[in-house]
């Protein structure tokens, strides 16, 4: 079973796509994929978004009309995204020749700011009910590049995008990640044994003297703070309950409490907080800094947001569709891959 929210969600369609090529197979042709993204056959020149909805906010003084106002847009990346897929129908047939259970993109609805999981299952995998607790609802869906987007598209950084199937669960949403960044609460509800949670922040949240606190925040830092407590919070609560439990029910000797039950786990990520803000930092210096790339997209959103280095550098990496920066990328998660496997399965204990 896949489940997956923003980038995450990407990867979770391609690999229930290609998974009757091998996981191995597959797993490479996702890293291929992501290797050949680049920013001008994507989103194109910031100018013509990110201008023009600074632009009609500022016109908010005057009570004039905004637009839908987003820093980029998704330009060609759904072209792109069908031409990797290639055959949306290989999600259903790879579940019906049992490659795997069920998939889930996870997308937040723009109106309500519920969570709502579009899924495709096997037959004997049924839709878990509503969960009034957490806002989470679960429809069934013929997976296709729109829920991709919607469960990608960043408040601010991309529009939201309109889901017209299925019709019960029609309307404009936001990134998934917005409420649940790393899905585990829908996986354990969808029904497995085990998880393997793949993520980009460390499982802990910063300590207060991790960075240095007596530089004044500006308007990027607020901005930051507000983006990592939205996607970041959620995740590091979710496997913090988890492993909260699964002591309790360890404790009790196996057996359930309150139907809830021991699921074992591993983690894959990065050990320390700003990883990916600091990576883009040292991209951005290397290929765009100097005056030969003062006005690339890059140099002047850069100095948009302060050209405070590995603070404005982390919120550009949401827009970073860089060769360079995504071969840093990979080969992080590679090395957060290889140290989760060694670690092996933990239960009753963070990592």
């Amino acid at each position: 079973m896949f489940v997956g929210t923003s980038a995450g969600s990407i990867n979770a369609a391609y690999l229930a796509a290609k998974l009757s090529l091998g996981a191995k197979k597959a797993t490479q042709d996702l890293v291929d994929f992501w290797r050949s993204l680049n920013k001008p056959e994507l989103i194109g020149p910031l100018a013509f978004t990110a201008v023009p909805a600074l632009l009609g906010y500022a016109g908010r003084i005057a009570y004039l009309k905004t637009g839908q106002g987003s820093l980029a847009s998704f330009g060609r990346f759904a072209k792109v995204l069908e031409r990797a897929i290639g055959d949306w129908d290989q999600i259903p047939s790879n579940i019906e020749a049992g490659e795997l259970d069920a998939v889930g993109l996870v997308a937040t609805a723009a109106g309500s700011g519920g969570s709502v999981v579009f899924m495709q299952t096997a037959a004997g995998v049924a839709p878990p009910p509503f969960d009034e607790r957490n806002g989470i609802r679960y429809v069934r869906a013929r997976l296709g590049t729109d829920h991709v987007i919607a469960s990608s598209s960043i408040p601010v950084f991309f529009p939201p995008k309109e889901i017209e199937e299925p019709p019960e669960a029609s309307g404009w949403y936001w990134d998934g990640g917005t409420r649940i960044n790393t899905p585990i609460r829908p996986a354990l509800a969808i029904g497995v044994d085990r998880l393997v949670i793949v993520a980009t922040d460390p499982p802990r949240h910063p300590a207060a003297d991790d960075a240095d606190g007596r530089q004044r925040p500006d308007f990027d830092d607020a901005i930051l703070n507000l983006v990592q407590a939205t996607l970041n919070d959620p995740l590091i609560e979710d496997l913090h309950s988890l492993v909260r439990v699964n002591s309790l029910v360890s404790a009790s000797r196996g057996q359930e409490l309150a139907g809830r039950r021991r699921y074992d786990y591993i983690f894959a990520g990065p050990e320390r907080h700003g990883v990916l803000g600091t990576t883009a930092a040292e991209v951005l210096r290397e290929r765009f800094g100097g005056p030969l790339k003062a006005l690339s997209d890059y140099a002047v959103l850069n100095r948009l947001l302060g050209g405070q280095g590995d603070q404005g550098a982390e919120l550009q990496s949401y827009l970073l569709f860089d060769s360079d920066f995504l071969d840093r990328v990979i080969a992080m998660g590679r090395e957060a891959g290889d140290q989760a496997w060694r670690r092996g399965w933990l239960h009753d204990k963070l990592p």
